[in-house]
């Protein structure tokens, strides 16, 4: 499924246009972003969770023998429910 057709089941179901329908979960989604950002946990029960985690910076050695130089990041991270997945 992609999010042209969650956009049009929505609007099917709750009588929206498809347009109405896709903003609607542009919102959600950017509002999932903006608390991932501020590295709080974001949590639907019963589907799953979204938290970040932190790595720190790392020095590596290629094969050639080349340092590469990785600075420190975050990354998101989804966990589905255990109720979603026994489902």
């Amino acid at each position: 499924m992609i999010k042209d057709d969650l956009s049009r089941k929505i609007a099917k179901r709750f009588n929206l246009s498809i347009a109405e329908s896709q903003r609607i979960i542009d919102f959600s989604f950017d509002e999932i972003r903006k608390e991932l950002k501020k590295n709080k946990r974001v949590e639907f029960r019963g589907f799953g969770s979204w938290y970040t985690i932190k790595y720190a910076p790392r020095v590596y050695q290629d094969k050639d023998g080349k340092v590469i130089s990785i600075p420190r990041y975050r990354q998101a991270i989804f966990r589905q429910s255990k109720n979603f997945y026994k489902r």
